[in-house]
């Protein structure tokens, strides 16, 4: 849901405005910050109200036979908040040329995703969905500092906001 409203409205003007900024020769780690406080303003107060009524709202949504779903609903909340970050920084690195910095983004985040599945798969489906969310908040933070170099910003201009 939050893709979709969200996103899809962010998503089509972020890459053009950010390769423009980089055109003009205007820093990125204030245009990123502030557009990180923004999203983050929206997204992360979106993902806690899911995660704490995940019950309440898959009723409402799905119906009482979704209601085993709450619990993974929840560390999956955790995750996709962790990685709203990472959503910003594509546009970013793309308008910068960065596309090896980008795929090695993109690897770090999908081998979290993947070791938190396998840490968590072999004792059930909620184990898997909470080391998903643990391991997701790690790699964004990990990629985050990584990236601080390539794209001119330090890592507290992305935790200020």
């Amino acid at each position: 849901l939050f893709d979709t409203l969200v996103m899809g409205a962010v998503g089509p003007v972020t890459l053009p405005y950010l390769s423009s900024a980089r055109r003009e020769g205007r820093p990125l780690g204030p245009i990123l910050s502030r557009a990180l406080a923004l999203l983050c303003g929206l997204g992360w107060p979106f993902f806690a109200v899911l995660a704490v009524l995940a019950e309440p709202l898959m009723v409402l949504l799905f119906g009482p036979q979704w209601l085993q779903a709450a619990a993974p609903a929840r560390w999956l909340a955790l995750a996709a908040a962790a990685g709203l970050p990472l959503s910003l920084l594509w546009p970013a690195l793309v308008s910068g040329g960065h596309v090896k910095a980008l795929v090695a983004m993109n690897v770090a985040a999908t081998a979290a995703v993947g070791a938190g599945l396998a840490l968590g798969a072999p004792h059930g489906l909620v184990e898997a969905t909470r080391w998903m969310g643990l391991l997701a908040t790690a790699s964004t933070l990990a990629i985050l500092w990584a990236l601080r170099g390539v794209l001119g910003v330090q890592l507290a201009d992305f935790l200020r906001p």
